[in-house]
Formats: structure tokens, C-alpha cells, sequence
């Protein structure tokens, strides 16, 4: 293990061509073992999923605020016809 380090750490980062090549041939995957374990860690603890009340309530409070909108909308184009 300790000379594929010395390939990743000494030959690779300089020439990153040869690193496209050396991961064509590393058939193990030994050489991103660590990018392989954190995507793994990434996906192994995904974001909670909401309940269904949360989007319900979420989907309603989307619903008020464009409702409150429009009547205030609607309220300032009164306003401004009893103006003219």
C-alpha cells in the first residue's frame, strides 16, 4: 500500500494525464479509494425526508401567500382607479 501512495502522492499531481491513465488500468480501484468512501459516506447518511403533513402545510402556506398577494394587488389597483 505504501507505494501506491508514493504513485499518487510523487508521480500523479504532477502529471495529470498520467493519473487518467493509471485509473484506466486500476481495475481494484485502489487508487481513489478515498473519493470512493466519501462519496459512499455522502450517500450512506441521505437528508431527512419531509412528512407528509410538513408538505401539505408547506403546499398551503404557498397557496395563502399568493392569495394575500393577489388581494393586495387587487386592493392597490382600487385604490389607485378612486385616485384618478
Amino acid at each position: 500500500m505504501a507505494k501506491n501512495e508514493t504513485v499518487i502522492s510523487d508521480i500523479l499531481p504532477k502529471a495529470p494525464i498520467l493519473h487518467g491513465i493509471a485509473s484506466l488500468f486500476d481495475f481494484h480501484g485502489s487508487l481513489d479509494r478515498d473519493l470512493i468512501e466519501r462519496i459512499r459516506a455522502k450517500y450512506r447518511n441521505p437528508a431527512p425526508i419531509p412528512s407528509t403533513e410538513d408538505a401539505i402545510r408547506a403546499t398551503w402556506q404557498s397557496v395563502g401567500d399568493s392569495m394575500r398577494w393577489a388581494i393586495r394587488e387587487y386592493e392597490r389597483e382600487l385604490d389607485e382607479k378612486e385616485r384618478e
